[in-house]
């Protein structure tokens, strides 16, 4: 008689099953990396557009006075500008108008402080304006499962800095 035995049918069969399961657990796992991933560039992306934001801020900024939280500063058009840390975020603050830089919902801030150069002798070009700021970011890029601290150090040099005194008076 031609055919296959039962065994030989439950081999097969076993094999069919198993080789089923371990492709559908890569396709699973595939799937979650692949949204893990998507969250984690949806919050990098979040967090480069803020700290551009900051960047050109203070770049096209003037008149700056930090305080223990923050900056004020005059925006290119004179208006006054703020940026605030206050709880886990960062808060913008233009002509009344308040926003956050970044979505609460991706990006914690701990920690933001500015540093600037303060110069105390020289000539009056340099007494007039800082001419270097560095900003450390302590961050938290959040995703659904975790979350990942991200430590990030930027430099600005405002190009109100290069004259004499200032546009805004």
């Amino acid at each position: 008689m031609k055919g296959f035995t039962l065994i030989e049918v439950a081999i097969a069969t076993f094999i069919f099953i198993t080789s089923f399961v371990v492709m559908f657990e890569m396709y699973v796992n595939l799937t979650r990396a692949s949204l893990y991933t998507q969250e984690l560039q949806l919050a990098l992306d979040n967090m480069k557009f803020g700290m551009e934001k900051i960047w050109t801020e203070i770049k096209t900024g003037a008149n700056f006075a930090t305080t223990t939280n923050g900056i004020i500063f005059k925006d290119k058009f004179c208006a006054t500008t703020t940026i605030t840390k206050i709880n886990d975020e960062l808060i913008f603050e233009k002509n009344g108008v308040t926003s956050t830089i970044f979505d609460p919902k991706l990006v914690k801030v701990d920690n933001f402080t500015l540093s600037y150069d303060n110069v105390l002798g020289g000539d009056e070009y340099y007494k007039q304006n800082s001419k270097i700021f560095i900003i450390n970011y302590e961050l938290e890029l959040i995703t659904k499962n975790n979350s990942i601290p991200y430590y990030f150090r930027q430099g600005v040099a405002p190009l109100e800095s290069t004259r004499m005194s200032s546009l805004c008076q």
